[in-house]
């Protein structure tokens, strides 16, 4: 139920962002004029395009999740059916250790997203431009931050997984 939910409320964030308009600073009798964009434009621009670097990769993510714990569960009944040696028991438990300690990281890795992507605030409702300049910033480093654990997981994920 949970990655449903996940799913569904990942899906209305995309949508909410995409439908962001955003101000253009151009003369419409001239084509060679560029947009102009503040500092605080710049910000948000670069906050949602690290989400939009990470978006993508979310369903990846959550396929090396379901991987990841079916080998650790086969794993698991491996084990209880089996009639190995105590160091091949050691063996094999270390790799299911080794798969939880992906899983807790994917799924770690997949809240972050999440956590960020509730938390963010297109329209800030603060007074001052300096103040949602700052936001913007801030926002940016957070997503940075998921990024980095993001894709670090999933690179696990892939080294691990065989992919």
């Amino acid at each position: 139920m949970k990655p449903l939910l996940y799913t569904f409320l990942t899906v209305l964030c995309v949508l909410i962002f995409s439908c962001k308009e955003t101000n253009t600073n151009t003369n419409p009798g001239n084509d060679a004029t560029k947009k102009i964009l503040t500092k605080e434009d710049s910000a948000y621009n670069e906050a949602l395009h690290i989400h939009d670097q990470v978006m993508p990769q979310m369903g990846k993510l959550i396929g090396y999740q379901k991987k990841a714990r079916q080998r650790a569960d086969s794993i698991s009944r491996f084990l209880k059916n089996a009639d190995i040696t105590e160091q091949a028991a050691k063996s094999v438990t270390m790799e299911r250790d080794r798969l939880n300690h992906l899983i807790f990281e994917l799924k770690m890795a997949e809240k972050e997203m999440n956590d960020w992507m509730q938390g963010f605030t297109a329209e800030p409702k603060l007074p001052t431009t300096e103040e949602r300049t700052a936001y913007f910033v801030d926002q940016k480093v957070r997503a940075l931050k998921m990024k980095d654990q993001f894709f670090a997981a999933l690179n696990k994920a892939k080294e691990m997984l065989g992919e």
